[in-house]
């Protein structure tokens, strides 16, 4: 089966490596210690539709560790080097080959600032067109930034700047029903549809497909009986499911559709669709 590739790019002690554990064993893989740049790390994901072969690519800015791991002025020098070659026209091959980018930040580190953060994703933003052509159409792969901790500054300019933002301190499931950290990052992989991948037994397929259906068929039945008893004091104590969060989520897909090719729209649609059911 033919690979598909995703690029894990980000300053030293990052968590460029903490993400690909969580994809992979990396206890056979041969780690530099002077530097990450050019790590190949081979890996399956397998779900049950399909199946992938996967080349996580790692690379590192500066190629070699140095004081730019201490001084944020020359990291972001090192980084605006990187997307330099990274744009230029004899990395064409690299780009088209991707399915995804992570992009991870030390977010332990106090010094960091506002102005690094925003110069690290005024780059990615920079690589994001690049990817998306000069027809401005979207990319069929993913972007994410990553984090090693919280970091509510380094969320709030990324959602601005139109980034997911993930971090790898985080784990489990939040008041939406959504996976967050690290269980998000691997939902990330394992949603994406990969440019070559091995779909599994049709009829097994279809099979899930109708079990899912009359799943949700229960779970839409059980909903409306909650609304209908919800006035009525039956002694049962649980919770009445929350419409306003419904809402938010709808109104929230809304505005993400805009600029979406029918398509991409459809398939958005269902994924927010799934995800309301999910939470019901």
């Amino acid at each position: 089966m033919i690979p598909s590739h995703v690029l894990i790019l980000g300053a030293p002690l990052s968590g460029k490596l903490r993400v690909c554990n969580l994809l992979t064993d990396l206890e056979e893989v041969e780690i530099p210690a002077d530097s990450h740049s050019g790590v190949i790390i081979p890996t399956t994901i397998s779900t049950k539709y399909y199946s992938v072969e996967l080349k996580i690519l790692v690379d590192e800015y500066p190629e070699t560790r140095g004081e730019e791991v201490e001084n944020l002025d020359k990291s972001l020098e090192s980084l605006q080097t990187w997307k330099s070659e990274f744009i230029s026209p004899e990395m064409v091959e690299l780009r088209d080959a991707l399915d995804g980018l992570v992009f991870c930040v030390n977010t332990d580190d106090d010094n960091i600032s506002e102005s690094y953060l925003q110069g690290c994703l005024d780059e990615l933003d920079q690589v994001r067109q690049c990817l998306e052509g000069d027809g401005g159409e979207v990319w069929s792969g993913f972007f994410a930034v990553v984090g090693t901790k919280p970091s509510l500054e380094l969320e709030d300019l990324a959602i601005s700047n139109g980034f997911e933002y993930v971090t790898l301190e985080e784990h489990g499931i939040n008041e939406f029903k959504e996976k967050i950290g690290r269980d998000r990052i691997i939902e990330l992989f394992e949603s994406h549809e990969w440019s070559h991948m091995d779909m599994k037994n049709p009829q097994q397929e279809i099979a899930s497909s109708s079990d899912y259906t009359t799943r949700q068929h229960n779970k839409l039945g059980q909903m409306t009986q909650s609304l209908l008893n919800e006035n009525e004091d039956d002694g049962n104590n649980e919770s009445p499911v929350d419409l306003s969060v419904i809402l938010e989520k709808l109104q929230i897909a809304k505005s993400e559709v805009e600029g979406m090719d029918d398509k991409e729209k459809e398939l958005h649609a269902q994924k927010v669709i799934e995800e309301v059911m999910n939470y019901l």
